[in-house]
């Protein structure tokens, strides 16, 4: 008998091999559609997440928090056709915009600049990096993950979108939903033999499934 899938508030998304995944989705109804039993993360950051769980396949590493999917990577062998778009306001997604698995740094760039303007079409506003945000605010930001990139003149290797409702926690935790976009590192190109500065992944993540700092 199929079972009746129950409505989320979350759009369902589509892998290539026809698996489902959703933020907020069940840990154990995940790994019945995957078919794959989910990981404690590596030890070190088992200490700081102990109740995170990970579901890995060639395309996605999918973070459980407390049972509930609140982040979602999409790796290199991900089909990029399939939309990026796991949230419920419009605004927030990245579909449509040109990312795929041969993705170079500089035209992230570019598409993060259409993308701005959209949310901003769509009844978003930017604001400086490190502020609070409100509802229907955004921040960008970049960062070095390779110093060996700057005598390149390569001054960045991530891209990053906080969107909110921002939360802010004891110590100065930021939290909020977001994107972070990964791009190979002058190690990486040398170790996987790609071009420095191609699209290593794309991460989503969620706050309402967030637990960290949470009272």
């Amino acid at each position: 008998m199929n079972k009746t899938i129950m409505p989320v508030r979350f759009p369902n998304l589509v892998g290539s091999d026809g698996k489902r995944f959703y933020f907020g989705q069940d840990l154990a109804e995940a790994e019945e559609s995957f078919g794959i039993s989910a990981k404690q993360l590596s030890p070190d950051l088992a200490r700081v997440h102990p109740n995170h769980r990970i579901i890995e396949t060639k395309e996605l590493a999918l973070t459980f928090d407390t049972g509930r999917l609140s982040n979602m990577e999409y790796l290199e062998a991900f089909d990029f056709k399939i939309p990026l778009a796991p949230y419920a306001e419009d605004w927030k997604n990245l579909n449509g915009l040109g990312f795929g698995r041969d993705t170079m740094r500089g035209a992230a760039a570019g598409y993060l600049s259409t993308w701005e303007k959209r949310a901003s079409t769509l009844g978003a506003r930017k604001i400086e990096c490190g502020n609070d945000l409100s509802a229907r605010e955004f921040s960008t930001y970049s960062m070095d993950e390779d110093e060996d990139l700057n005598a390149l003149g390569i001054d960045w290797s991530v891209l990053g979108i906080h969107m909110g409702k921002l939360r802010r926690a004891g110590g100065g935790g930021l939290w909020a939903d977001g994107w972070i976009m990964h791009f190979a590192t002058a190690r990486e190109a040398g170790l996987y033999q790609i071009p420095i500065g191609k699209l290593r992944s794309i991460s989503a993540f969620c706050d309402e499934f967030n637990t960290a700092a949470r009272k």
